[in-house]
């Protein structure tokens, strides 16, 4: 019952790990797993070769055995490339459902006993073995690590000793002739934990600075609102309660004095008044900050967040009305690349003309779709904020164009030169 639960917590983790790492990841994650798996994939396809070759150069000739030994290492090896996907939950994340681990385990155990026996003598049947033990290492937790690892080596030492004492039997064996291979064969099995181990432990790294990545974006993004609503707070906190005390006092007064009543209703509405004069002009302020501060902010959240950030902002637009319409690009953009893509790299370009002023901004982090849309087209997946965009740039006689290239994502904003 504890094995089987033990089972299920390891799917469990592989499936949750999975889900961390592959929808949310950005495209760097998603390489470095490739690299791994395929470096893994490399040296199985390595270790599996030197079998092959050496039981093809002994095979003299080819008898049943022999191509038994083959059989098993392809089915071994597919076996083992299977299961390096398991890897992607980490270190001591749990074992995969058992009967993987016997897809695993089974043929090098065979391929064990087959190269201990004459005529094959294979002194790499032990290569295979080794290599599933070191899979089987990688997902137990660290205590059992060390364990599996030091049972692998007890098997692999007897298979050995197995194997030299049947050998000396045969006349024609020579001590010199398994110098060469047992040391080539000793070298890649020392250093065959390394690198499993090793590159494991690494893409371990890359999915904790990618989770750090992320986090750092949206805490950034949280700051900001969570300034704004406090400065909101500030300045409509005080009124509304002095609001609401005058409406209970002009209440109480309705009857007993109508005049003094009217009083503290006038006051009421003044202070209304004023609470929504101060509301506009922080939102004003908010919104008006020019357009190098407004870019700048901009670049600093894209930079928590992982994301490098060019700004070319040398020409600045004076009018403040046309800074405010491009401030709102630079913002509706950052969160859109925020929440919505998976970028590195994010430009933002102003490249005035004598008949325009255009702001360009583009990112790499979009999914590869066929075609290209442009000019002042929508997108099918467009969304309020760029509608929202257009409204207000056609308001101002400007435009708004999107375009969509392979992961290429690029917003271009134009107003006409002499824009208030």
């Amino acid at each position: 019952m504890e094995a089987m639960d033990s089972e299920n917590q390891g799917q469990a983790d592989v499936a949750n790990h999975d889900d961390a790492g592959s929808p949310g990841a950005g495209r760097g994650v998603v390489a470095t797993w490739r690299y791994t798996v395929g470096s893994l994939i490399f040296v199985a396809l390595v270790l599996y070769m030197m079998l092959a070759l050496f039981v093809l150069d002994t095979a003299e000739p080819m008898s049943a055995q022999h191509i038994a030994l083959l059989a098993l290492a392809v089915i071994s090896m597919l076996g083992c490339i299977r299961y390096f996907w398991f890897f992607r939950a980490g270190l001591g994340s749990g074992l995969p459902p058992l009967r993987y681990s016997v897809l695993l385990l089974a043929p090098p155990l065979a391929i064990l006993l087959f190269g201990a026996v004459p005529p094959t003598g294979t002194i790499f049947s032990v290569l295979p073995f080794w290599l599933a033990v070191n899979c089987v290492a990688i997902l137990v937790k660290r205590r059992t690590r060390w364990k599996v690892l030091a049972g692998g080596l007890v098997v692999v030492g007897l298979q050995q000793i197995i194997a030299l004492y049947l050998a000396s039997t045969s006349e024609s064996f020579q001590i010199s002739e398994y110098l060469v291979p047992y040391f080539t064969m000793v070298f890649y099995a020392a250093l065959l934990p390394l690198g499993l181990i090793g590159g494991i432990w690494w893409w371990e790294i890359v999915l904790q600075l990618d989770r750090s990545r992320r986090t750092s974006g949206q805490l950034a993004v949280a700051r900001e609102r969570l300034r704004f609503a406090a400065d909101l707070h500030d300045i409509q906190g005080h009124h509304l309660q002095v609001i609401a005390l005058k409406t209970e006092l002009a209440e109480r007064l309705m009857d007993a004095d109508p005049a003094a009543a009217k009083t503290q209703i006038h006051e009421a509405q003044e202070l209304a008044r004023t609470a929504l004069v101060d509301t506009r002009t922080l939102v004003r302020g908010y919104r008006r900050t020019d357009l190098a501060t407004e870019a700048a902010n901009a670049a600093d959240v894209l930079e928590a967040a992982g994301i490098r950030c060019t700004v070319d902002l040398d020409h600045q637009v004076p009018a403040p009305d046309a800074q405010q319409l491009l401030g709102t690009v630079i913002r509706e953009s950052t969160t859109n690349i925020l929440r919505h893509s998976e970028a590195t790299k994010v430009s933002m370009t102003l490249q005035p003309t004598g008949t325009a002023t255009r702001l360009r901004v583009t990112n790499d982090g979009v999914e590869p779709v066929s075609g290209t849309v442009s000019g002042g087209g929508a997108l099918a997946n467009d969304g309020t904020g760029i509608t929202g965009l257009r409204e207000r740039f056609s308001a101002a006689g400007g435009t708004i164009a999107v375009s969509l290239a392979e992961r290429t994502f690029e917003l271009v904003a134009e107003l006409p030169a002499g824009t208030p």
